[in-house]
């Protein structure tokens, strides 16, 4: 059987178990257990699937995004000493980008006796700052409803005018050979 013809039913397999046994993907294939080893290290390198002990299991991409209210409680030990690392970067006078994010939001407290300004693109930000009276830009765009924030091209080109000291970037993932990832194109393009 051709490279192309396995990878396609390893694919196939994945679609429809979720896990497979690497012994299974030898016997539809009638490949030698070290070609479908070659075959799996290629399909994860290209992003299509996730080797675990003795197969693979599929490697799907999220495609709805929890929203802003799930990601709140989530993790929140973490957030708080990302937080205070972030803040610890921001110095007197300096622009900063808070991008939309829980974990963007929990550096907010650690900010009030700096002296700086803040461009985001987060309601809840946007609040927040308010209420810590730092002073604060919010770039337009299309309301996201998960998420609130503000993406899409106007998001996009509002922030073209800004020069930033810093930005806090939020994110859904990391990839190694993807880079930083989320799910939605528009938000991306904020991102980006």
């Amino acid at each position: 059987m051709l490279t192309k013809k396995r990878h396609q039913l390893i694919l196939e397999l994945l679609a429809r178990e979720e896990v497979v046994k690497m012994q299974k993907i030898v016997e539809q294939t009638g490949a030698s257990e070290s070609t479908i080893r070659r075959d799996l290290s290629q399909l994860e390198t290209a992003g299509h699937l996730r080797r675990v002990h003795g197969g693979a299991t599929a490697n799907h991409l999220q495609i709805e995004e929890l929203s802003y209210f799930e990601k709140s409680d989530q993790h929140v030990e973490e957030k708080e000493r990302i937080a205070r690392a972030a803040a610890d970067l921001i110095e007197d006078g300096m622009y900063v980008y808070l991008d939309a994010g829980t974990t963007t939001l929990a550096i907010v407290p650690y900010l009030e006796e700096k002296a700086i300004t803040v461009v985001t693109n987060s309601l809840p930000l946007a609040n927040t700052l308010l209420y810590h009276r730092i002073p604060t830009f919010v770039v337009g765009g299309q309301l996201k409803h998960s998420t609130q924030a503000l993406v899409g091209y106007n998001a996009r080109e509002g922030m073209l005018i800004y020069h930033f000291d810093v930005a806090f970037l939020g994110m859904n993932g990391v990839h190694p050979a993807q880079g930083f990832t989320t799910p939605d194109p528009e938000e991306a393009l904020v991102k980006k």
